[in-house]
C-alpha cells in the first residue's frame, strides 16, 4: 500500500517552503489539497506515478497563495522517501519540468513518465 501524506503534512511542506524561500503563507482552499491527495486512486500505478500525480495536482489545483510548485516538489520528495524510493535525476531537470507543468507546457502523463524514469528504490 502506498503511503499518502495527510492534508496537514502537505501544509507542513508548504510552510517549510515559505520559511525557506519566502512568500505568502495563505491557504486558499484546503479542499483543493484534499482533492489532490484523492486523485491517486488507480491501483495500476506504482509509487513514482502516484507521487507524480499528487504533486501535479498540487500544482494544478493551486491551493496556496504562494509556493504551490515548491510545495509540490517537497511533497513529491517526501512521498518518494516514505515509500522507499528516491529521485535520482538532476535537481535542475526536476525544477524545470515542474515549471513547465505550472506553465501548461508539460502534461501530467509526461511528468509521470519523467518521475518514473528518474526514480529508484532505496
Amino acid at each position: 500500500m502506498i503511503e499518502i501524506p495527510t492534508i496537514r503534512q502537505v501544509i507542513k511542506q508548504h510552510q517549510k517552503s515559505i520559511d525557506r524561500y519566502g512568500g505568502g503563507p495563505l491557504i486558499l482552499d484546503e479542499n483543493k489539497i484534499e482533492s489532490a491527495l484523492k486523485s491517486m486512486y488507480d491501483p495500476s500505478l506504482g509509487v513514482p506515478e502516484v507521487c507524480a500525480k499528487i504533486s501535479f495536482r498540487i500544482i494544478s489545483n493551486h491551493p496556496f497563495q504562494d509556493g504551490n510548485k515548491r510545495t509540490a516538489l517537497f511533497t513529491l520528495l517526501l512521498m518518494l522517501k516514505k515509500n522507499g524510493h528516491k529521485y535520482n535525476g538532476r535537481k535542475k531537470d526536476l525544477e524545470e519540468i515542474i515549471k513547465k507543468l505550472a506553465d501548461g507546457k508539460e502534461t501530467e502523463e509526461g511528468y509521470m513518465a519523467f518521475i518514473f524514469h528518474h526514480t529508484e528504490k532505496l
